[in-house]
């Protein structure tokens, strides 16, 4: 009697093990790209109607208007041939605003308070407060935001999830801050990687987990010489480091047996970037939108998952405690929550 490979119970050579499920049968290798078909026009409306309505209401229309556009955006990008969708509603991101600015204002009532006693240490010690509480709150922000976004986008009906923890995080975190101090910046590769792995392992399509095998010690040569061209290069050069450290975070991550691929390039980006600036300056502010839609393409269209993978086995989980919380407060402070996940774009 032939024995199941991965659990050792007795089973058919070519059939899943009736213990574990277990399919000894090769999955075909395939290549899911990805694109994005936003057009300019269409998210210019929705972009103006946001800022319109949002005078109109004293910035309460805000919460609508993002909501729709972050809903056209995924609309509008897809895996293959089957579209994201985003599920978040202008709701929870009011909820999390009025949360977020509770503790903002927490931060700063304790500070002015501090401030006005008249004693020159306790001035310098409110200073040292407030720096460090807005320090400890992009933890909240990156798990926070991470848990939101990804609970609210789907793929074929399915939800992402993360399981990340923030006691862990930051954990990881002020570790991380500490190493990069006291070795003058040169701990930056393993942190980063570091960061970004974590929110890797945890996160999740359905029932199926992402996985990560990025060491940061491969980005430490790069690192360097970035950090001794910078100003031989006008900093130009650091476009090519986060190109390089963007294809090093993609092609180590993995999924079922697939491996995402990047190709993303210094150049790409910094043309993205100075052709996107310029043009956004001599029409005023009108071609943000085809900006942001330019940015997506060159993210979509350098990315792909090759190998073996089967999107019809994954299972809904749904992560339902998730909030708009960390997402709004990092809004309210101006924090990019992405590590990595988009270009810096």
């Amino acid at each position: 009697m032939p024995f199941c490979g991965a659990c050792g119970a007795p089973s058919e050579t070519s059939a899943p093990c009736p213990a574990c499920g277990f399919d000894p049968a090769p999955l075909p290798v395939r290549t899911l790209t990805f694109r994005c078909e936003a057009q300019g026009f269409p998210l210019l409306v929705l972009c103006l109607k946001t800022l319109l309505l949002s005078i109109l209401t004293l910035g309460i229309y805000s919460f609508w208007g993002r909501t729709e556009i972050k809903r056209y955006l995924h609309h509008e990008t897809f895996a293959g041939e089957d579209r994201f969708a985003w599920h978040g509603t202008p709701r929870e991101l009011l909820i999390g605003w009025l949360k977020g600015m509770a503790i903002l204002i927490v931060f700063y009532g304790i500070f002015f308070a501090l401030t006005l006693t008249g004693s020159e240490w306790v001035r310098v010690g409110a200073v040292v407060f407030l720096y460090f509480g807005i320090l400890g709150l992009v933890p909240l922000i990156i798990v926070g935001s991470q848990r939101y976004r990804l609970s609210r986008t789907s793929l074929r009906g399915i939800r992402f999830s993360s399981t990340a923890r923030l006691g862990e995080f930051y954990k990881l975190y002020f570790k991380g801050i500490g190493l990069t101090l006291v070795t003058f910046g040169f701990y930056s590769p393993y942190f980063a990687n570091n960061l970004y792995a974590y929110l890797t392992r945890n996160s999740k399509y359905g029932d199926e987990n992402f996985a990560y095998d990025g060491k940061g010690g491969e980005l430490l040569g790069s690192y360097i010489a970035a950090i001794f061209l910078l100003l031989p290069t006008l900093y130009t050069i650091m476009f090519w480091y986060l190109a390089r450290q963007t294809r090093h975070f993609y092609n180590h991550t993995t999924f079922q047996q697939a491996r995402f691929e990047c190709t993303i390039r210094g150049r790409q980006i910094l043309w993205l970037m100075l052709s996107n600036a310029f043009l956004i300056v001599i029409t005023l502010g009108i071609y943000y939108p085809w900006a942001i839609i330019r940015a997506a393409r060159l993210a979509a269209r350098t990315v792909r998952l090759c190998g073996y993978f089967d999107l019809d086995k994954v299972r809904q989980r749904i992560d339902s405690q998730a909030t708009a919380t960390g997402e709004e407060i990092g809004a309210v402070l101006d924090v990019d929550a992405d590590i990595g996940g988009a270009f810096g774009l």
